[in-house]
């Protein structure tokens, strides 16, 4: 239960209303780059045959999604230029940003294995298996 009000507190400083800017993400990666580490980590937590509705996982991968965000007026590959300078400022600024959060995410030591570890956790999960730990 600790496990997934942490996760619910991390998940509150990146999905709320409105969104934080990317800007805003770098500068909490780039005081302690290894809460990367340490996300992906948490999300790649086994769930016990006793606590199988829990989902520390799916909260903390939605969180690292927040991090990664595009900003709203991006689109990889096409050049939007927007008429209003500080619109425009704004738009690169939070692209500029989330460049820096990537750099901080693949200058970590063992990042693509962290990430497919995730991945792969959550793909071997059998629903009914899951299941029949839930219903009675």
């Amino acid at each position: 239960m600790a496990q997934e009000n942490a996760a619910w507190t991390i998940h509150g400083l990146f999905l709320r209303s409105p969104p934080p800017d990317n800007q805003f993400c770098y500068e909490v990666l780039k005081h302690d780059p290894s809460v990367i580490d340490l996300l992906f980590r948490a999300a790649n937590i086994e769930r016990p045959p006793w606590y199988a509705d829990l989902e520390v996982d799916a909260i903390l991968c939605e969180s690292v999604a927040m991090i990664f965000r595009l900003p709203e007026l991006v689109i990889p590959g096409v050049d939007i230029k927007v008429s209003c300078s500080d619109v425009q400022k704004g738009k690169e600024r939070d692209w500029d940003a989330l460049v820096d959060c990537l750099k901080l995410l693949t200058s970590r030591p063992k990042w693509v294995e962290l990430l497919l570890g995730v991945w792969n956790r959550i793909e071997a999960e059998k629903p009914l298996e899951l299941r029949k730990c839930v219903v009675l």
